[in-house]
Formats: C-alpha cells, sequence, structure tokens
C-alpha cells in the first residue's frame, strides 16, 4: 500500500510541477510553477510563485514568497514572506523574512533581515507579555504601540556584504552597497557605500548628477533584448553622459 502512494504521488508531482529537475528529499506544495527550475536535495518550497529558473541549493527553505525567475537560494537559507527580484541571489545561510528585493541584487552569505524587533517603551522588552505565552492565553492586539515585524524594502542592483544584519523596516537604496559584517540600523540612500556598525556613510559609488541619470533610467526595468543590446554599457565604468551610449 505505502509503494501504491509512493508511486501516485511521483505521478501527481510529475503532473503538477513538469520539467523540474529535482535531487532527494524534496517537497513542494502549494505552489505556482512556471518553467524550468532546480531543487538541490532536501529543499522545501511552500506556497510559492516561481518564475522560471530558479534554484535551490541544498537544504534550502521558502515559504509564501514570490521570486522573479533567475533566481539562487543559498545552502541552508531560509526565506518566507518576501519578494525576490529577477536575477537576484541570497548566499548561503541566509534568513530573510517579510522583505523584498528587487532585481539584480547581491546578497552575502549569512545575511539576515526580518527577525522581528521587542517593545523599547514597554515596561518589559520580552514577548512573554504580549505574544502566546505563560503569561498571556491569546496575546492581545498591540499593534497601535507596537509592531513586531516591519516589511524591509532593498532595492535593484544592490550588493550586500557577507555576514550583514538589516534591522526590520528599513529601506535600502537602488544601487547602494553594504560592507560585509554592517548592522544597518537606519534607511541606506541609493548608491551609497556603508560600512560598520551602525553602518555609516563611507562614500557615493558616483557623483551625484551620474546617480540622478542612473535612477532616471531605471535599466533594471528593461526587457532582457535591451540589456543585451546595452552590454557594452554594462561592462564599463560609468562616465557623465553616458546617455549618448544607450540603444533604445
Amino acid at each position: 500500500m505505502k509503494l501504491v502512494f509512493k508511486i501516485i504521488r511521483i505521478v501527481v508531482t510529475y503532473i503538477l510541477y513538469p520539467r523540474q529537475v529535482k535531487g532527494y528529499g524534496v517537497v513542494v506544495k502549494g505552489s505556482k510553477i512556471h518553467g524550468l527550475n532546480y531543487f538541490c536535495s532536501n529543499v522545501l518550497v511552500s506556497t510559492c510563485a516561481l518564475n522560471g529558473a530558479v534554484y535551490f541549493a541544498n537544504a534550502s527553505k521558502a515559504n509564501s514568497c514570490t521570486f522573479e525567475g533567475n533566481n539562487k537560494i543559498g545552502i541552508n537559507a531560509n526565506v518566507t514572506n518576501c519578494k525576490i527580484g529577477s536575477f537576484s541571489y541570497i548566499g548561503d545561510y541566509g534568513l530573510v523574512n517579510n522583505t523584498s528585493v528587487g532585481r539584480y541584487c547581491s546578497i552575502g552569505a549569512s545575511f539576515k533581515v526580518g527577525l522581528g524587533g521587542h517593545p523599547l517603551n514597554f515596561a518589559s522588552t520580552s514577548p512573554a507579555f504580549y505574544k502566546r505565552s505563560l503569561f498571556v492565553d491569546s496575546p492581545p492586539d498591540t499593534s497601535k504601540h507596537f509592531i513586531e515585524y516591519k516589511h524591509t524594502h532593498i532595492g535593484n542592483d544592490v550588493w550586500i556584504g557577507a555576514n550583514v544584519f538589516i534591522n526590520d523596516g528599513v529601506k535600502i537604496g537602488d544601487g547602494a552597497v553594504i560592507g560585509a559584517g554592517a548592522v544597518v540600523t537606519a534607511d541606506v540612500a541609493p548608491y551609497a557605500i556603508v560600512g560598520g556598525i551602525p553602518a555609516k556613510l563611507i562614500r557615493y559609488r558616483f557623483e551625484h548628477e551620474v546617480i540622478d541619470e542612473l535612477l532616471t533610467l531605471k535599466w533594471w526595468e528593461r526587457d532582457i533584448d535591451w540589456i543585451k543590446r546595452n552590454l557594452l554599457f554594462f561592462q564599463k565604468p560609468v562616465s557623465k553622459g553616458f546617455k549618448t551610449e544607450i540603444i533604445d
């Protein structure tokens, strides 16, 4: 009987998720899948939308997420309640929760965001007083005074180094760079390079005139054909007046 159920599960999986490459111990449930995706071993994907060319490394997990496509989720990475833009990847051992990640983002190993906060202006910071616990059977609504999990926004073309921690609710601007080991407690401006604990501005990637032009161009919203026509633009330093090089 167990063998029969196993065969039925394999057949149903093949019908619902055709043309997927899977290792052993893979569980995919309640998800909408398009295109070809790759699942290494011991991967768990639940209630997600995959839009093709999404690579899940060994022991990675995703729950209630949308992947635009051409993404990679690293070994033992855990992604929950997130939207991941095209061509963005999350490094090994990342823990990403309640966060939107733009397109073309490079996120290093052991990155953490969306871990929740604690109330600093309550009598106690302990969740024992506002979540189900020994003292509180039915957690009260404290949202007027405290939000435990705030949504975090990471823009497009953002590079985040290894071992970075970002506080909930922070906004990382397009083109920003966050140095390895940084603790980000405040918003980061577009194309700013920050580092340290807490993270502070080191410099900007370009002059403000170039930054304004890049933010106006919004190249990350262009289709693949446009990107291919303008590959030379992406393969050398950017300078003022670069718009004359763009092929529309």
